[in-house]
This record gives C-alpha cells, structure tokens and sequence, in this order.
C-alpha cells in the first residue's frame, strides 16, 4: 500500500500521524511524509523581514526537513518504508499532486476540528483533496480506531467503500456497523411534508417511502452479509431522514470511531463539489472519515 501522509505541525496533523502509526498496513508499505512550503511572496511581505528572503526560505526549508524526520521515525515499524518531502505551492493542489506522482492509495491528514460554521467554508484543505483526488482519503480526528461505521447507498460510487472495509487491513478485526438511510420522498422532489396536498399524493408518499425503505433495508443486509463472508464483524441498520444527519447521529450514538463513505472523484475544480453527504460527514462528525474513491 502506498500512503502519502501531510504533516503542517497541528494538534490535527498529530492525531493523523499517531493513526496512521498504528494502523495495520499491509507489508512493503510506503509512507512518504510531507509537509508544504507556502509560496515565498505569501511568507514574506517586502520590507518585513529584517533578513534576506532566500535565505530566510532555505532556513524554513531545512528546518521543515529536520521536522519530518522526527515524523519518519514515528510512522517507521516493520514491514514499512518511510521517506520525507517538502513540497511547494498551495496546500491542497500540492498534496494532491505529489499522491498523483507517488501513485499513493491513500492519502492521510488532519482536521482542525472547526464548529459548523467554520467548517462550511468552502476551500478548507480536508474537503479540497478529499473532493479532489485520485484516490481515497484518511481525515483523522483521532489517534486510533476501534469501531466503524459504513454508509452505503447500494450505488457504484458506495460500493468501492464496502470492498475496502471487507479487504482493507487498516480495519481488519474491527466491528463494523453497516447503515443505508432513507431519504423522504418529500426531500427528493422538493416538496414539503404532506406533499401536493391530496390524498392521492399521500397515498403515494407513504407507498413509495416503504418501498425506498425496503430497498435500502437490502443494500445494508447485503453489505453485510458482504463483509460477514470476509471475515469481518458486521451488523446491519437502516435509517429514514438526512443522510448526513443520520450517520453523523447514528456515529455518535454507537460511539463509532471511523465512518466509511464512498465519494466520486470532483471534475470541477471546485471543493463543493464533493458529494453532499460526504462533504457534510467530513466537516461535522467528531470521528475518523475515510472517503474511499469510485473509479470515474
């Protein structure tokens, strides 16, 4: 397995680094360990720092590097190769080029934790290479983990997420607690609740949501019954409401330490253009995200 971890020195970054130490990678891993230098312009304003610039940067360089030694020698174990980086440019596009270069199946970092306000602004570094990248994305919010969700939808950009966690070592041995949600019919067609205001419609609302119900009863038992054939200690929920709201509740609830999602690829350029639900699960659960990548 190939894992680009990002360091910038957080409490975030730390949490990240402390898991990744201690997951369960497969052997001949490689680690490669990078932390990004800013820009010079945006570093040093002209005519505010007493020394030369180029000098002031090649110092911020070899003291990143020394930095990222410390890190290598935590990340280091058996069955593990672990190399350093500094890397250039903007955070996010940085990262997410230097995992392209490395071919890297996963790429880890940190999260700063902020409240729902903060969090929603768009451009934060987590969502950016998450909506971004080519392959899956760790955000750690912790130092370890002992407990997973996994939202699954029964779609193809869900089922990449329901192969790591029955394949993928980093989770071997873990419960996993396996949910589909629901969504209300209402929701969907952007309507309010009692619909177009007959009883026809009514009728139909209710026969439709028990069908959706079923359906997404199924996806969570066949998943299940998916990671059970692997090995893997699983149970199935379904849930009705808010996606995201619902896992995010349902983490809390079981005391969940990891949440699994799946995610396409952004073609956009922009990071909201993450999907909704696992754009919102990163940004507001307090556990671990894993966004794996569906092909596309």
């Amino acid at each position: 397995m190939r894992v680009l971890y990002a360091y910038d020195g957080s409490a975030g970054s730390e949490q990240a680094r402390d898991l990744l130490a201690h997951l369960d990678l497969p052997d001949d891993s490689y680690i490669e360990a990078v932390t990004v230098l800013r820009p010079r312009s945006s570093l040093f304003e002209l005519g505010s720092v007493p020394v030369d610039p180029a000098e002031a940067d090649a110092q911020l360089v070899e003291d990143l590097a020394a930095e990222l030694q410390t890190v290598v020698r935590a990340l280091s174990g058996p069955g593990r190769r672990v190399e350093s980086a500094v890397l250039r440019g903007h955070p996010g596009a940085a990262v997410r080029a230097e995992a392209e270069r490395i071919n890297a199946d996963l790429i880890v970092m940190g999260s700063r934790g902020h409240g729902v306000i903060r969090s929603a602004l768009l451009g934060s570094v987590s969502t950016e290479v998450s909506s971004q990248a080519h392959c899956s994305v760790l955000v750690a919010r912790a130092p370890s983990v002992s407990h997973v969700l996994l939202a699954s939808d029964g779609t193809a950009t869900s089922e990449p997420a329901v192969e790591a966690v029955a394949s993928w070592p980093i989770v071997r041995g873990m419960p996993v607690d396996v949910v589909s949600v629901s969504q209300p019919i209402s929701s969907l067609v952007g309507v309010g609740a009692g619909g177009f205001g007959s009883a026809a419609w009514a009728e139909l609302e209710i026969q439709l949501a028990d069908e959706r119900l079923a359906t997404h009863r199924e996806v969570a038992r066949v998943a299940t019954e998916r990671l059970r054939a692997a090995g893997v200690e699983a149970q199935a929920r379904v849930a009705t409401g808010n996606p995201a709201q619902e896992i995010l509740e349902l983490a809390r609830e079981i005391g969940a330490d990891l949440i699994v999602t799946g995610s396409r690829r952004s073609s956009t350029g922009f990071p909201g253009a993450l999907g909704s639900v696992a754009r919102n699960v990163i940004q507001h659960a307090g556990a671990s995200v894993l966004v794996v990548r569906a092909p596309g």
